[in-house]
């Protein structure tokens, strides 16, 4: 708390040497946990999502990526921003979903960075925040800058983009016709695309 008036007061001190009339602080711009510190946007969606009681500790400091983005991990999941994706807003992923992201290539993979944080989709029962679900089997989704990666205890974490994606959701997503994807999309000999679902076969013809 010391460290952090002493930095406000810092940057008062600077804007007032400068002529500044006004500077907006951002409110817990920065924040250290042990000997690792949460700053900028990864500190603003870590703080809107739970803080440390929903994410555990940070495991390190944010690193830079290949592009120009950050990361960061905590004990239950990690936080990506990139300038030039919604904003620069951060965003969270963890469990099930970052494993398939991870075996996807991560941001350099053919979904890109994350541009939701996980959602919680619920078929019935009830929910207690930050502990979970009850009466019914949920899955969870996240989105990407190019396409979604969802997830059931039942069917695992798949990924859906591109044209499968597109016919997917014009029947309804998860609640339609063809429910949860239970694979990943393969190639076809015509050079199509196909991904098997609960229900049924999307194919997406070349």
């Amino acid at each position: 708390m010391r460290d952090t008036v002493i930095r406000v007061l810092a940057v008062l001190s600077i804007a007032a040497a400068s002529g500044i009339a006004a500077l907006a602080i951002p409110a817990g711009a920065e924040t250290s946990v042990g000997p690792f510190t949460i700053a900028g946007p990864i500190e603003q969606t870590f703080r809107e999502t739970g803080g440390q009681r929903a994410w555990g500790a940070p495991l390190d400091d944010a690193r830079g990526t290949a592009d120009g983005g950050q990361f960061q991990r905590f004990e239950r999941g990690v936080f990506y921003t990139e300038p030039n994706v919604n904003g620069g807003k951060a965003y969270a992923v963890n469990g099930p979903i970052l494993a398939k992201w991870g075996e996807l290539g991560w941001e350099r993979g053919a979904l890109g960075y994350p541009t939701s944080n996980v959602y919680h989709l619920s078929t019935g029962g009830f929910a207690i925040p930050l502990i979970g679900y009850f009466g019914d089997t949920p899955g969870r989704w996240s989105k990407f800058q190019h396409g979604v990666i969802y997830w059931t205890e039942a069917t695992g974490a798949h990924p859906v983009s591109g044209a499968v994606y597109d016919i997917w959701s014009k029947t309804g997503y998860e609640s339609g016709a063809y429910g949860y994807p239970v694979d990943d999309e393969y190639q076809l000999a015509d050079g199509g695309v196909a991904q098997h679902f609960q229900r049924g076969i999307i194919t997406a013809e070349p």
